[in-house]
């Protein structure tokens, strides 16, 4: 995961949690880390967020980070449901619906999940893993990892009883991932002590709780009750999964672990929705 920790060090609202200015400070905090996309308050006439938006740490902001797939889904998933009411194959829309998530994001994750994929695949031990992750080029391992879960993704997606559903399945797939990776910032100890895993700290336990409640909260608000609990569950197994993975390969927790997670969770929603959607109509 590329993107520096958003985070200054003179931030004097930094503890006034459940103020106006705390809550935007982590909103925006969020925003900026995990999407590429303006912060809204920039468009206002006169308005710098860097000098009027307190900076917070990273895992301050934990609560918050259902915030980043709210609106990456949303964007994803409006594009996916345009293109198929434009007439496109819903494989076309489906493809177009993740190319605007990952456009949105800066593909932040895939970056993520392609690095784990290199090191976990090529280094013969700890040191290698994370040499190998730490490298911006791109191996067999982590290029085949982008190609296998990317068409993972867009044939589910393809395969779901309309675009509708489609579009809330792609929604909810980036938010409950998301809302689930502040726990892992807890149960996992950075691998190294530099770099993200290490720079970003570590929430409080009832941020990362809030976070998934929200991301829980959403899921069922969209799909309904069972099948929302269910797209929870399969979310927190995918990234319980590349968490234990990323235990015995580098002995914790890495920025490109979180990617990956990310990533990996998504799949997993997808692939559980689509076992549960596909003769829901």
């Amino acid at each position: 995961m590329p993107k520096k920790i958003p985070y200054s060090k003179n931030n004097k609202n930094h503890n006034q949690s459940g103020t106006f200015a705390q809550v935007v400070a982590e909103l925006h905090v969020v925003w900026i880390f995990f999407t590429r996309l303006p912060w809204p308050g920039d468009f206002w006439p006169g308005t710098d967020s860097r000098k009027n938006v307190p900076a917070v740490k990273l895992s301050t902001a934990a609560r918050a980070f259902p915030f980043a797939g709210i609106v990456i889904g949303a964007i994803g998933a409006f594009v996916l449901f345009v293109s198929a009411r434009a007439g496109l194959h819903p494989l076309a829309s489906s493809i177009l619906g993740l190319g605007a998530g990952m456009l949105a994001s800066g593909a932040i994750h895939e970056d993520g999940l392609a690095d784990v994929f290199d090191g976990f695949g090529g280094g013969a031990n700890k040191t290698q893993k994370l040499e190998i992750m730490k490298d911006s080029r791109l191996g067999t391992y982590g290029m085949l990892s982008l190609v296998i879960i990317t068409g993972l993704k867009a044939t589910l997606l393809a395969g779901l009883p309309g675009p509708g559903l489609a579009a809330g399945a792609l929604f909810v797939a980036n938010v409950l991932p998301r809302a689930g990776l502040p726990l892992m910032m807890v149960a996992l100890k950075p691998a190294k002590k530099s770099g993200l895993g290490h720079g970003a700290g570590v929430p409080k336990k009832e941020d990362a709780i809030i976070s998934i409640i929200i991301g829980v909260l959403i899921a069922v608000l969209v799909l309904g009750l069972s099948v929302g609990i269910s797209a929870s569950v399969t979310a927190g197994l995918g990234l319980g999964l590349m968490g234990y993975i990323a235990k015995r390969q580098i002995g914790g927790l890495s920025g490109d672990v979180l990617g990956g997670a990310e990533q990996i969770g998504e799949s997993f929603v997808l692939l559980a929705l689509a076992i549960m959607l596909a003769n829901a109509f």
